[in-house]
């Protein structure tokens, strides 16, 4: 639908975008099984993370925008094994393991992180 109001039509965009993000990330995680393939958690969709099984994640963000998500179903549909769900703690675990973390962002237990409480 076309609006007169260019902001409006920006609005209207915006929304139909996110919807559409939120119903193929919920598609693709049932795709890919519905649980973490670490710990098996499944409670809520809302904790469970796309995982780039050889990092890129933030790349293919990028590149693909808010069609990351129907790209990425296309890619398992038809075989691919790059991808994986994990939930919110095992996915930010294997970031951390694997180095992943954004420059200049402290990792759990780096220098200048809190102090675990005793």
């Amino acid at each position: 639908m076309a609006y007169r109001d260019p902001e409006q039509q920006k609005r209207a965009t915006s929304t139909w975008q996110q919807r559409q993000q939120k119903e193929s990330r919920i598609a693709l995680v049932a795709l890919l099984g519905d649980k973490c393939v670490r710990c098996g958690y499944d409670d809520d969709v809302r904790a469970l993370c796309i995982d780039h099984v050889n990092g890129g994640g933030t790349a293919e963000g990028k590149r693909y925008g808010w069609t990351r998500y129907r790209v990425i179903t296309k890619k398992v549909m038809e075989g691919s094994e790059d991808y994986q769900v994990l939930c919110a703690n095992c996915n930010q675990i294997k970031k951390v393991e694997a180095k992943e973390q954004p420059k200049g962002s402290v990792p759990p237990g780096g220098e200048g992180s809190p102090k675990p409480l005793e």
